[in-house]
């Protein structure tokens, strides 16, 4: 289901844009992936499970809070996609009491909606 969607978001000339540039597999392994691991870590590792004995499910809405706002200057489409996913992403750590599904997850989503951008 989410390749469809993907492919559909990589059409937005916003989209395609922002992400139209050489795509570069060893970047994408040696630079993104780690960003990606660091930014699940703090949000969904440190941020969810820091705040779940106090705050419960809530702890979800607020480590989706700046998840949004890390993605401040890209595509439009993207930041209010992110308010979704960002809820599910904390759902899915939440539910699973671990980020890696996470962070698979924005891999993938991120692999394959530059890969449509720039093939």
């Amino acid at each position: 289901m989410s390749v469809p969607v993907l492919y559909i978001g990589s059409l937005f000339s916003t989209v395609g844009q922002y992400y139209t540039k050489p795509f570069d597999y060893y970047s994408f392994f040696t630079q993104m992936v780690p960003l990606l691991f660091f930014w699940e870590y703090i949000l969904r590792g440190f941020l969810l499970f820091g705040l779940k004995e106090r705050f419960k499910e809530a702890s979800i809405l607020i480590q989706m809070v700046p998840f949004v706002l890390l993605h401040i200057g890209k595509p439009e489409i993207e930041i209010l996609m992110c308010i979704p996913m960002g809820l599910w992403f904390g759902y899915i750590a939440y539910r699973g009491r671990s980020f890696w599904p996470a962070f698979i997850t924005h891999t993938f989503i991120n692999f394959t909606l530059k890969y449509f951008v720039n093939f």
